[in-house]
């Protein structure tokens, strides 16, 4: 019975994501997203991840999400890698900083993009550091771009410092601090700070509840809005449940409390199923009310759970995939159709 329900459940997500796919290839332009990106996973849901437990890639939407063991470590660090960086940037050096660089700064970017983030859990606290996290542009600025790249990355990033306590079983709270580096209108590559705070409930033993705030600087108030969509100032509302048969629903809604002269709210919907402890399959869609309601799509896949190399005490509370890849269909409210992709190959030691 277990196998014919995961059968039926493939069978379903392939569809899905066999409609999908024919959607990219009418899209009038597609583009390839940087290859450093922790968040494919919550690309591929559309976003729908204020109540979906991750390690690093929570930090990036709601930081009381960022958790990491089943069961509670007195010390444990563990190391992110990403071991695709290190070649993309040895290969084109001068599309990753922005200008041909000398001297020693080519190498030192090669040997330290292998290092993606470290984590430090001391019993019910996680304290982590996420470095080079793209700021993510509008689809244009990726046209022209190989598969995998870093295009920009030295001068369109972000670094994030993230704590985490559990509270108790069923609470959570997190606080992320960004130091973000990026182009504006009068510098090249400006440094600012940011920040973003979150609570995650279990009011029941397969439900949660998320609620999150990002601030960000006045010159980089819409810095996630691109994929991303995260209004400065907003406050976030998600829920999801986690069925005992590797099924997560999600649903999230933004923009709350802007008041009525600032943006609508939005609604973003998710769902992964894990199938053989070894494949997730998963998909979303967000809504925007604005002109007229407009819909956008999303498919990913993630495989190799690395949590079958280790005994079960050391497995994560939630999927270790290592490869993940995202697919989102997107419908602007000018009527073009852009298609992206996001790929990443991370490795959790």
């Amino acid at each position: 019975m277990k196998i014919k329900k995961y059968a039926v459940l493939l069978l379903a997500s392939l569809c899905a994501i066999t409609e999908l796919q024919a959607q990219f290839f009418k899209a009038d332009s597609t583009v390839f997203l940087p290859t450093h990106l922790s968040r494919v996973r919550a690309l591929g849901l559309s976003g729908a991840v204020n109540a979906v437990e991750d390690d690093f890639g929570a930090a990036m939407y709601n930081p009381a999400n960022y958790t990491f063991y089943q069961r509670k470590k007195n010390f444990r660090l563990t190391v992110l890698l990403n071991p695709i960086l290190p070649a993309v940037v040895t290969r084109n050096n001068a599309d990753f900083f922005g200008y041909k660089p000398e001297g020693g700064a080519a190498v030192a970017a090669t040997v330290l993009s292998l290092i993606k983030a470290v984590n430090l859990t001391i019993r019910n606290v996680e304290f982590g550091f996420i470095a080079g996290e793209p700021g993510l542009k509008k689809s244009p600025a990726y046209a022209g771009k190989a598969f995998l790249h870093a295009g920009g990355l030295y001068v369109n990033h972000f670094n994030t410092l993230i704590l985490n306590f559990r509270l108790a079983e069923q609470v959570n709270v997190g606080a992320s601090v960004y130091l973000i580096y990026a182009e504006s209108d009068s510098s090249w590559r400006r440094l600012s700070y940011g920040a973003s705070y979150g609570i995650l409930l279990k009011p029941k033993k397969y439900f949660r509840v998320g609620v999150s705030l990002t601030s960000l600087p006045a010159p980089f108030r819409s810095y996630r809005m691109a994929f991303d969509e995260i209004e400065s100032d907003a406050i976030n509302i998600g829920a999801a449940l986690v069925m005992p048969w590797k099924t997560t629903v999600s649903l999230d809604v933004r923009n709350i409390a802007l008041g009525k002269d600032g943006p609508r709210e939005k609604y973003f919907a998710g769902l992964e199923q894990i199938f053989f402890n070894q494949i997730a399959i998963r998909g979303g869609v967000k809504f925007r009310i604005e002109n007229s309601g407009v819909f956008s799509y999303s498919a990913g896949i993630g495989l190799l759970n690395l949590n079958a190399l280790y005994s079960k005490k050391h497995h994560l509370a939630h999927g270790n995939f290592a490869i993940n890849y995202a697919m989102l269909f997107e419908k602007s409210p000018t009527g073009q159709i852009y298609a992206a992709h996001a790929f990443s190959l991370l490795i959790r030691i």
